[in-house]
Order: C-alpha cells, then structure tokens, then sequence
C-alpha cells in the first residue's frame, strides 16, 4: 500500500537542504525525503558512502603492481642530508 502525507510550512533552508543531499545523492526528493525519514525514526541506518580506494584493490596484473613498485622505489631512498 503506497500512502502519502502532506507536509506544509517547510522553512526554506530545510527545503535547500532536502533537495541538495537529493542531488548529491543522485536520486529523486520523494526517494530523499523517505529515506532522511526512515533515518529519522530509527527504521534505515544511513548508508556510509565510501571515499577511499577499495573499487580498486585486486585489479593490477602482476606485472602492473612490479612496474609500480618499480617506479615508486626510489620513494624509499632516504637523503641523508635533507634531514641535516
């Protein structure tokens, strides 16, 4: 069963923000607003976006992670007089 409610007096910087995390989110503001509900009441943890690298564990050859570690061993030279 699909039901609706109509919500009135939404002050303007709640509206901003509903419709920013939307669009940062890539999804509709009926779809934001169901699921900054959810949240709200307990029913849905909010789902931590990811910002590191993992997409891209396991995906280098053998060959391509030697070559990077080729090209980055210089990296371990430690200048001595740098740090005089």
């Amino acid at each position: 069963m699909l039901n609706q409610i109509t919500v009135r007096a939404i002050p303007d910087e709640l509206k901003r923000e509903i419709e920013s995390r939307a669009q940062a989110d890539g999804e509709s503001l009926n779809k934001s607003v169901i699921r900054l509900l959810k949240q709200a009441v307990g029913l849905d943890r909010p789902e931590r976006k990811k910002r590191d690298l993992s997409a891209f564990a396991g995906t280098w050859t053998e060959a391509e992670a030697a070559e990077f570690d080729r090209s980055v061993r210089i990296f371990d030279t430690i200048d001595e007089d740098l740090w005089k």
